[in-house]
């Protein structure tokens, strides 16, 4: 599945036309609003519902504030768990979802950015890891 800046944000849930709206990537004019795609916030609510989780939140900042959510060390991790990027929750800006380790390297599956598709990547591939979160409820 393609990033797409806003995509996954619509009333139904999945890949959806993004905006361009605080669109800050590096392709100029914005594309997000001619493409089908999901950014990350988009992909992980995307992933929550498939998973009959219901809706967890439209944006990054509202998942990481979602009450559903608890915030675990690494160490109680499980697969599943949301992976938040930024200094606080008032600045986070990123969300992957996390699939365990592989030969002790945590991994993420993560729609990244703009020109790029869902791909697993490691968690230490973002400086700014503000936590794992596990749905509670």
């Amino acid at each position: 599945m393609q990033y797409v800046w806003g995509g996954g944000h619509e009333t139904d849930f999945g890949p959806s036309i993004g905006i361009c709206d605080g669109y800050g990537g590096s392709i100029t004019p914005c594309p997000a609003d001619k493409e089908v795609g999901l950014d990350c916030s988009g992909f992980a609510r995307w992933l929550y519902w498939r998973a009959g989780a219901g809706d967890i939140g439209q944006t990054t900042k509202d998942q990481v504030v979602n009450p559903r959510f608890t915030k675990v060390t690494a160490a109680t991790a499980i697969p599943g768990d949301l992976v938040f990027f930024g200094g606080s929750a008032a600045t986070v800006h990123h969300v992957g979802v996390y699939t365990g380790t592989v030969n002790g390297v945590a991994m993420m599956v993560n729609a990244p950015q703009t020109a790029s598709y869902v791909r697993d990547d490691t968690i230490a591939s973002h400086s700014d890891l503000l936590g794992y979160y596990h749905l509670t409820g």
